[in-house]
């Protein structure tokens, strides 16, 4: 194998991992939005889906496009950019993904967010521009869904399922055809590129094309109720039995149920935690004691033989 086979099939197998990472990831963050009020939070969206889908339009260049050793510098000089736009131009040269108006619009605002609107604050200047990601992406939406959305604070618009599809749909638009110039190229080079792990987030992304979080958030609850409702395995029980559950009561029983799902918005739910602390002088030893709960370690036979 030489030095660009091996290039095409390990280097880049792991640049897909992380492109799919930064894809998942992003996708995360919008999921964990409950509105578009938030700077930081679009930013952070932004930001994560805008690297990922760099990072695939130039592995789809490196796959397809050719090149010696001899002129491999003048290549890699052509691929520092952060346009996804005059990215995109190069891969219709190659094959012609049939994009949308909505989905040029998308990658024309990744380009501006990354390449500009990402240094914006920055600037003095910044104080009086409304070239902010919030701005940016809230006229997308609104264009692309034809909807009304309010960022002002008293009320603002919350981020619903349809708008969670909307992406879903138009992000997976952009990167599947992508993703398949990789795989069908790399199946001809018989390379392993597109091999990832059944586990990563990169295949669900890329493999069984969940751009949601649907199924995580139905299986939470799933494994809630029947944790609640079922006994669970004796030596789990046995080690429950041991220790006293902290008696939460500022809040009512779902707002701690959604603290499981929003774990980065609980922190009302750990002020109460470190209030206990504080109070029933409840110390390291019970955190330690707690640590089975979600440990990969099996309990299940504890306790059997007494």
């Amino acid at each position: 194998m030489n030095q660009i086979e091996f290039w095409k099939n390990f280097k880049l197998g792991t640049e897909l991992q992380l492109s799919g990472t930064f894809i998942y990831n992003g996708l995360y963050c919008l999921d964990q939005m409950e509105t578009f009020y938030y700077e930081e939070e679009i930013f952070e969206f932004l930001y994560q889906i805008s690297v990922g889908i760099e990072r695939l339009q130039k592995i789809v260049l490196i796959i397809h496009e050719n090149f010696e050793v001899t002129n491999i510098d003048k290549f890699e000089e052509s691929l520092i950019t952060h346009s996804h736009v005059e990215l995109n131009s190069r891969i219709q040269k190659i094959k012609k993904t049939n994009y949308s108006k909505n989905h040029n619009k998308f990658l024309t605002l990744l380009t501006e967010f990354y390449k500009t609107v990402r240094y914006e604050r920055y600037s003095i200047k910044s104080i009086f521009s409304k070239n902010d990601e919030r701005t940016k992406l809230v006229k997308f939406v609104q264009d692309a869904m034809q909807i009304e959305i309010c960022t002002n604070i008293m009320g603002t618009t919350p981020i619903d399922n349809k708008t969670r599809q909307f992406f879903a749909k138009l992000i997976d638009r952009i990167i599947n055809p992508l993703w398949e110039l990789v795989d069908k190229k790399t199946t001809e080079l018989r390379i392993h590129t597109t091999e990832l792990g059944y586990q990563s987030k990169a295949f669900k992304i890329f493999r069984l094309r969940e751009l949601t979080f649907e199924n995580e958030n139905h299986l939470k609850r799933e494994l809630l109720l029947s944790i609640i409702k079922k006994k669970m395995s004796p030596g789990i029980n046995k080690l429950m039995e041991t220790i006293e559950p902290v008696d939460f009561e500022m809040y009512h029983s779902n707002y701690y149920v959604r603290s499981l799902f929003h774990h980065q918005k609980s922190r009302r739910a750990l002020d109460e935690l470190e209030e206990h602390f504080a109070i029933e002088e409840i110390g390291y030893n019970r955190v330690k004691d707690m640590k089975f709960l979600g440990e990969e370690f099996s309990v299940d036979h504890y306790g059997e033989d007494e």
